[in-house]
């Protein structure tokens, strides 16, 4: 009889920890804009319509303009080509804008030489409105960003002041540093969140810990000191009746550079650690105060001679599924000399994803690389970044702007798969026979499950009818499985072929949550469901522990028994083992179903 150490040797044997194919990808990392142009910090508004940058000076004084322009969805091209659209505002690399958005649409906030707040909004690729908030004058502010709130009518904006002088955090006319915030609202009001000292050496908590606002949340997380001076991080809730900090990391590290977001219902936070070229993926369920480290991130085979500081994550969501583009730099003597004069690489990483994958989406050669943007189009993910050539001058060379490809894209983003030819997780040849359409994402074979349910799929005007007549030797739900095998293991009434996901419809799952979390995945207790709690395989109808849920392949074949090795292999290989859904990944310790 078949038993648990032959469970493990057939899974060795499928190569069920080797990596898709997408680690094989080959970066392409090309230099945009105009070559002159010294290119600083550039952004894009979460719509995806507009890009926000910094043209900065080369004369040292670290003055500039600030710019928008237009990007195409589809290429991630500038209109004009090289960004040069709109020039809302004179400032310095201190001073220059971030784009937020509220339900009137994107914008972006910055100061002018004069010290005053200014909010403009793109009105085309060439073309804004500006607005001069009522907030005081004041030069000493700097890192200034507003909020992500697409569902409200306004939101908030926080910078950090200087006590004494406008400029870098290191300047030792500066005592102390204040952590402040308007509402848009009423900007005429500064709120203080914190006051935090310089110390003798290094960085306040709040630069290590940089600021960010959650995208789609009123909620602001920066760096603060705990009893053993690590630098923590805390979470200000600006909605809040009377909002007060509260730590949200504990463990005995510095957290650099945090970046808030969320993924599915957990909050995600990544910051790198303690200056290394390790990050964390720290999660807390919704509603819950505090985070613990989930994942640990470090780039595989550097190229560098010694990489280190890993920050500026920046997340993007993809098909469901997280991921962060960061930087790192071979060490220096300085932070700055580090992250921005230093040999350095973009990475980006998957984010809670069975088994972990990096891709280094940067090119060749000695630059130093700083500042990734992920610009997520209509059919790919694009890494954008700034680059300096060895030797120049943080404020004195000519930053290049540069757009690295990533392998996150639709199977139809160039030309249309073979197989797959509108990437809705159906083949040509099922999408065909079972009534779907081929060159459309939007319409497929009828489904019953989720957020199908109640929805005409397939283009005509019925809703959750039945497939075709004479369809079930095809899988018209994507899951791996033809409708023959559905029908036997799930019962003709079930429909079980116009259900993709789920304990009801893939035959492959059959457990949900557990330890690993099994629910709309396959993983080892999906195998082991095989032998306990109750013994299926090596059964046949009429015999004790039989049933036909596990009877994935119907009927006995080769083997004296219904329920055998064929049964469990559907889990491991063949189409059902790399199903259309997921987009030919591997299901066993794969991705979730949808």
């Amino acid at each position: 009889m078949l038993g648990i150490a032959f469970l493990f040797a057939l899974i060795a044997f499928a190569g069920a920890d080797s990596p898709p194919a997408a680690a094989q990808w080959t970066p392409t990392d090309v230099a945009v804009g105009d070559p002159s142009v010294s290119y600083a910090n550039i952004e894009f508004t979460s719509d995806g319509r507009y890009a926000v940058w910094f043209e900065q000076t080369t004369n040292g004084t670290g003055v500039g303009s600030v710019w928008h322009c237009a990007v195409e969805p589809d290429t991630a091209e500038f209109t004009p080509p090289d960004c040069r659209g709109f020039q809302a505002f004179t400032t310095t690399i201190w001073g220059r804008g971030n784009p937020g958005i509220d339900a009137g649409g994107p914008y972006y906030v910055g100061m002018n030489l004069a010290g005053n707040l200014l909010l403009i909004r793109p009105t085309s690729a060439t073309t804004g409105s500006v607005s001069v908030l009522a907030a005081p004058a004041d030069l000493t502010r700097r890192s200034i960003y507003p909020t992500d709130l697409p569902g409200q009518q306004a939101g908030y904006v926080y910078w950090i002041k200087n006590e004494q002088t406008h400029g870098p955090p290191l300047n030792p006319a500066n005592s102390w540093f204040e952590l402040r915030y308007l509402d848009l609202a009423n900007p005429a009001t500064e709120i203080v969140i914190v006051r935090q000292d310089r110390p003798a050496q290094g960085f306040a908590p709040m630069d290590v810990g940089f600021a960010r606002w959650y995208r789609g949340k009123a909620t602001l997380t920066y760096g603060c000191a705990d009893a053993a001076a690590y630098v923590q991080v805390c979470e200000y809730d600006a909605v809040q009746a009377n909002p007060a900090p509260a730590q949200v990391t504990s463990d005995p590290h510095d957290h650099v550079d945090p970046f808030p977001w969320f993924l599915g219902s957990d909050d995600i936070l990544v910051p790198g650690l303690d200056g290394t070229a390790e990050s964390c993926v720290y999660k807390r369920p919704a509603g819950a105060l505090q985070f613990t480290c989930a994942e640990s991130i470090t780039p595989p085979n550097s190229a560098l001679t010694d990489p280190a500081l890993a920050q500026s994550h920046e997340r993007a969501i993809w098909a469901g599924r997280g991921y962060t583009a960061y930087q790192v730099n071979d060490a220096g003597s300085t932070f700055f000399q580090t992250a921005f004069a230093q040999p350095g690489e973009i990475w980006l990483s998957t984010v809670l994803q069975s088994p972990q994958q990096q891709w280094r989406v940067s090119g060749d050669g000695v630059l130093g690389r700083a500042e990734p943007e992920t610009y997520v189009g209509n059919s790919r993910v694009w890494v954008f970044y700034s680059s300096l050539p060895e030797g120049a001058g943080l404020l004195t060379g000519t930053w290049s702007l540069r757009r690295a490809d990533t392998p996150l894209e639709n199977c139809w983003s160039s030309v249309p798969s073979a197989t797959d030819g509108d990437c809705d997780g159906v083949t040509n040849s099922d999408e065909v026979a079972c009534a779907g359409n081929t060159l459309s994402e939007n319409l497929r074979p009828e489904r019953l499950d989720g957020p199908f349910a109640g929805a005409g799929d397939d283009g005509d005007l019925e809703v959750d009818e039945a497939l075709p007549a004479g369809v079930a030797g095809y899988d018209c739900d994507g899951d791996g499985y033809p409708g023959t095998a559905e029908d036997s293991v799930f019962g003709v009434a079930a429909r079980a072929d116009q259900r993709a996901c789920g304990l009801e419809g893939w035959p492959s799952d059959f457990i949900s949550s557990g330890i690993p979390n099994s629910t709309n995945k396959i993983t080892i207790t999906d195998l082991t469901s095989f032998l306990a709690p109750v013994r299926r395989l090596d059964t046949s109808p009429g015999g004790a522990g039989f049933s036909a849920r596990s009877d994935l392949v119907p009927g006995r074949g080769l083997f004296i028994e219904w329920i055998n090795i064929s049964d469990l292999t559907a889990l491991l290989a063949g189409p059902s083992g790399f199903p259309p859904m997921l987009g030919g990944a591997r299901a066993f310790n794969g991705p979730a179903c949808s």
